[in-house]
């Protein structure tokens, strides 16, 4: 009998394989909101709203290839996951603004250095919110 590991919130494989996946997304993010800002001239307030919305989308896609490929394989249970990992962003584009118009509007730290800055702080959020709800275990 092999022993069997004891399962652990943060598990290590998973993890640097999300962290791959949120690096894809953070890239799709920073571009687009580089794009809204530099080519549209689209408000950094705005532009870091679409942006999240589509990272939202493209986080979700390249986790379901990379990291969590076994979690649901029907339209309606794709559909339920999709709609979940929305909810949760929401809590994190929340995050994002307030540091957005903290670090931007109020500090006056540059507009790209504040995107990068709440990013990093929505990320962890973002996993754990994946592991602990999204993606637990029955």
């Amino acid at each position: 009998v092999i022993p069997r590991r004891k399962a652990s919130l943060i598990d290590l494989k998973k993890f640097l394989l999300y962290v791959i996946v949120g690096g894809l997304a953070t890239l799709v993010e920073w571009g687009c909101f580089g794009f809204f800002r530099k080519s549209l001239s689209i408000q950094y307030m705005a532009a870091t709203v679409l942006a999240i919305i589509i990272s939202t989308f493209s986080n979700w896609l390249f986790g379901k290839l990379i990291v969590f490929r076994n979690f649901s394989n029907s339209f309606d249970q794709i559909l339920t996951e999709i709609f979940q990992i929305y909810v949760a962003s929401a809590v994190g584009l929340a995050i994002n603004l307030f540091l957005m118009w903290l670090l931007h509007g109020q500090m006056h730290i540059s507009d790209m250095l504040s995107k990068i800055i709440a990013t990093g702080v929505a990320f962890l959020y973002n996993y754990l919110i994946r592991i602990m709800v999204i993606y637990r275990k029955a």
